[in-house]
């Protein structure tokens, strides 16, 4: 879900930002859409040989390599289903 929140500090008018929300084990997160680049669909993964244990592996969409980190599991340094 995107929306849209105002932000004011002292001195300093008052921004609008766009938020992308998610939730993650029924904690809210969310992130400014202005540092996503592209939202993809689930694509299969390769497994990355020695990697860390919340590295699901990787893929190549077009042609740059992505790293596939399992987010949630990752934030709350433990399985998540």
């Amino acid at each position: 879900m995107i929306g849209r929140s105002k932000i004011k500090t002292e001195n300093v008018e008052v921004l609008d930002q766009e938020i992308m929300e998610f939730v993650i084990d029924n904690e809210a997160f969310g992130i400014d859409v202005n540092m996503i680049r592209e939202i993809m669909t689930v694509q299969e993964v390769t497994p990355a040989a020695l990697s860390h244990p919340r590295v699901e592996g990787l893929f190549k969409p077009r042609d740059i390599l992505y790293t596939v980190i399992d987010l949630p599991s990752f934030i709350k340094n433990k399985e998540i289903e």
